[in-house]
């Protein structure tokens, strides 16, 4: 009895033995190696301008700023004008003649309202860039006006009774336009208001 029970059990034991490793024999396992490419955002910017070693009164000097979008995906840009002079030793300069008109023009690219709007100091192109288009020239030039009188010498009137000095303190002195330029894609332009 001892050894039919313990056929019994070994025979039990065989079975789930051969029922468990054809489960196992039924079983399948897969991999997949997927690969996700992640958009290319990227910008070029541009300046065309070469620096005046001898600026003059009524001197347009070309300057002319673009964006291209360079990526694959859409993208934003704005850009930050800031003008200023300095003396000759680094001292800030008011941009004011005598009679109190302006020494320096920024000339806008005609019609740069219709692709440009002005929010908190910065222009912001209106529309996306898309990918291989650039953005139209905010400005084309700046100017040094015809009234300048930055030497020091004594100008006179056409009847030669009266005369007025310039300001000798722009003798040497150098006018700035730094142009700051930032991107953002596209869908987070709303981060910028």
């Amino acid at each position: 009895m001892k050894n039919k029970k313990a056929l019994i059990a070994i025979g039990a034991l065989s079975v789930s033995a051969l029922i468990g490793g054809s489960i196992a024999y039924f079983t399948t396992q897969a991999s997949f190696g997927n690969e996700f490419h992640v958009s290319t955002f990227q910008s070029q910017t541009s300046e065309s301008f070469t620096s005046p070693t001898n600026w003059q009164p009524c001197d347009v000097t070309p300057k002319v700023i673009t964006v291209t979008n360079s990526g694959s995906i859409a993208l934003g840009a704005r850009v930050k004008l800031e003008d200023f002079w300095k003396d000759k030793n680094g001292n800030d300069l008011a941009d004011l003649m005598k009679n109190g008109n302006k020494l320096t023009t920024i000339n806008f690219h005609d019609g740069w309202e219709n692709k440009w709007e002005l929010r908190d100091g910065w222009y912001v192109y209106k529309t996306d860039l898309e990918p291989g288009t650039s953005t139209e020239p905010l400005i084309d030039s700046v100017s040094l006006s015809c009234e300048a009188n930055l030497t020091g010498a004594i100008v006179w009137s056409a009847d030669g009774k009266t005369g007025e000095t310039g300001n000798s303190d722009y003798a040497g002195a150098k006018f700035h336009v730094n142009a700051t330029i930032q991107t953002i894609q596209a869908d987070a332009i709303s981060e910028w208001d």
